[in-house]
């Protein structure tokens, strides 16, 4: 979080974990931190409290906790831990690592296939795009754009052809296809559609999705794992659900909504972050700290930027 142009690490008490004075840094993984200092990226080690690799890398992006991408002139590369180049392979886009498998765009042939850790081809690079493996099961598109899914092997499991087609969440995957949009299990069956009542559906959490109205256009609503409409309330935005809450707007202004889609913190925030540890990251008037569920302030406002606890 930023305080005075210095980024810090808090946790939910208000207690400061790390201040290295550094001007920017995120949360990785449970155990690093990727922090940016005199605009170069380096890497901290939060259990041991001590820095493990030095600021001297453009970028760092798709942390694993033993593999990195590194961007360097236009390309990634993968290092380890110590910033060694891990392949001579450079990468034209290298997608985020699931159980030691990412999608990566070949530099020679401009075409989707995924890695390992050791930056090896495990499925060969033939998609025009792919996405990262959830549920065992991975949306890939060949020429044409047309898109089905395949396993970690690259066999084709569920064959589509879908005119666009998203990762599973919570056993579910929105896709489009010429009879419109519609939620599929994991076998390819189709648990229910939108028809005519809305399109664009997003990642399933806490059994809930958001999707785009067709009644109503440029407003969003929440759907239940049944396709049922949750609540009566149509929203300008919204974000994911955790922890059984969700960021909504109205007029640009941010409150949260329970399951059952009551709103149980007002519209009158300027932002509201996705919940963690029970408290959200919000911002009012220029402002930023952090509030629980029912919109109580318990980390004070005095922040310039907040993340996600």
């Amino acid at each position: 979080m930023g305080q005075d142009k210095r980024w810090i690490v808090i946790n939910e008490r208000n207690e400061t974990v790390v201040d290295e004075g550094w001007e920017w840094c995120m949360i990785a993984t449970p155990k690093l931190i990727n922090f940016r200092d005199n605009g170069l990226d380096g890497l901290y080690d939060l259990q041991d409290r001590r820095v493990v690799l030095k600021p001297r890398l453009k970028s760092i992006c798709n942390i694993d906790n033993s593999v990195f991408s590194m961007e360097q002139d236009g390309r990634f590369h993968l290092i380890d831990i110590n910033g060694r180049i891990v392949c001579k392979r450079a990468f034209v886009i290298i997608k985020q690592f699931v159980d030691g498998i990412a999608a990566a765009k070949d530099d020679e042939s401009n075409l989707y296939g995924f890695i390992n850790l050791a930056g090896e081809w495990v499925i060969r690079p033939s998609f025009w795009h792919a996405e990262q493996f959830a549920g065992g099961l991975s949306p890939v598109c060949r020429e044409f754009g047309e898109y089905f899914y395949i396993d970690r092997h690259g066999d084709v499991v569920i064959p589509g052809p879908f005119i666009d087609a998203q990762g599973f969440s919570e056993g579910l995957a929105h896709v489009r296809d010429k009879d419109g949009d519609h939620y599929i299990d994991s076998y390819g069956k189709i648990k229910f559609s939108g028809g005519d009542d809305w399109s664009c559906g997003g990642a399933f959490s806490c059994n809930r999705a958001s999707v785009l109205s067709r009644k109503q256009l440029e407003k969003v609503f929440f759907i239940d794992k049944t396709g049922k409409m949750v609540g009566d309330n149509l929203y300008g935005k919204s974000g994911s659900f955790s922890e059984n809450v969700a960021a909504v707007a109205v007029n640009n202004r941010w409150g949260l909504v329970d399951l059952s889609g009551r709103l149980v913190v007002p519209y009158q925030f300027d932002d509201i972050s996705l919940q963690s540890c029970g408290l959200s990251a919000a911002e009012l008037e220029g402002k930023c700290g952090y509030i629980d569920s029912a919109g109580r302030q318990v980390i004070e406002f005095s922040y310039s930027l907040a993340g996600r606890l």
